[in-house]
């Protein structure tokens, strides 16, 4: 619960003479003279317990768990994977891949186990929202004297943000599922299809638009 931090006005300046683990007055009891009543200043909330203080720092925002039947979860994954794969098979940098299902303006966290799915050892896949810093920008911030605000470390490379595209389209013969991939200031959909009865078959991806924002 908030303390209260009581300050006294005086003539060469304010000092702390109370601090309380509730506050003072307001069904409480306090050791203040009465005659310094009217000087009183009276800040509730200033001051927490050490423990809340040593919290550790959670993210500002996590998002929520995906809700879908398994089928629909493995076919997403299973073409997430076919296109980090081919992405993987033409560069050299190792920048993190940084995931999430998305549903038009939602997006939904994946399992430790989908991460793994996802991975060819090679590079970290992480949640989107622990993905690391985009330097890559439309707009370049500078100074007064002109130097960019935002230095790049020299070898970065900026993350992929990989979206597994709701909703799955499915057909008599084939699974149909898209997956957007983003890095710095570019991004591709990619069209992934497969026989929905051969379980052992895997997605077959193209680009099916680009874009540059």
């Amino acid at each position: 619960m908030p303390g209260a931090l009581i300050v006294l006005r005086t003539s060469d300046g304010v000092r702390i003479i109370e601090r309380s683990s509730a506050p003072c007055c307001f069904g409480g009891r306090s050791t203040i003279d009465p005659m310094d009543m009217r000087h009183l200043i009276i800040v509730i909330g200033m001051f927490a317990s050490v423990a809340t203080a040593q919290e550790p720092r959670r993210p500002s925002h996590v998002d929520p768990p995906l809700i879908a039947a398994d089928s629909v979860r493995n076919m997403l994954v299973l073409a997430g994977r076919a296109v980090v794969a081919s992405i993987m098979a033409t560069v050299s940098d190792s920048a993190p891949v940084c995931v999430s299902f998305a549903e038009g303006r939602e997006r939904y966290r994946a399992t430790a186990t989908e991460h793994r799915m996802l991975s060819d050892g090679r590079v970290a896949v992480l949640d989107r929202t622990d993905c690391p810093e985009t330097y890559a920008n439309m707009i370049a911030y500078v100074d007064s004297l002109g130097r960019p605000l935002q230095r790049r470390p020299p070898g970065y490379v900026d993350p992929r943000y990989v979206e597994l595209v709701l909703p799955v389209q499915w057909s008599m013969f084939t699974v149909i599922v898209e997956v957007e991939v983003s890095q710095g200031t570019s991004s591709d959909t990619y069209q992934c299809l497969r026989n929905r009865t051969a379980t052992n078959q895997a997605f077959s991806c193209r680009v099916i638009r680009h874009a540059v924002s």
